[in-house]
């Protein structure tokens, strides 16, 4: 199952996408913890990142995601160009701003989808 089945990440993702001016489909994709790697090659890492040279874009992630998780990485994909520090710092400005949510999405669903990132 995809995150796309939780109202809360779908409704965040059309939102934010919209205020954004990304009018291109973003998908998630929930992947094993296992298949993530540290900085020194230790499997089991948390990760959240979007991949931006796909056709559709998509979400990556080894949790749940937030409210936050979701405007920071489509801040990556509306401005490819900008730092890690500049997409961090316009993160926290929106979700001041606006007051959005960062808890994690509603507990009700499994996600189980166990993708690998090719």
């Amino acid at each position: 199952m995809n995150d796309e089945s939780i109202p809360a990440v779908r409704q965040w993702i059309a939102e934010w996408s919209d205020r954004l001016g990304i009018q291109r489909l973003v998908k998630t994709r929930r992947i094993p913890y296992w298949h993530v790697t540290g900085p020194e090659g230790r499997p089991g890492c948390s990760l959240v990142g979007i991949a931006l040279d796909e056709t559709e874009p998509c979400i990556y992630h080894t949790r749940r995601l937030n409210e936050g998780d979701i405007v920071h990485e489509l801040l990556h994909l509306a401005n490819p160009e900008w730092t890690e520090d500049q997409v961090n710092s316009h993160t926290e400005w929106l979700l001041r701003s606006t007051g959005a949510r960062v808890h994690p999405a509603p507990r009700g669903h499994a996600l189980t989808d166990g993708a690998e990132l090719a």
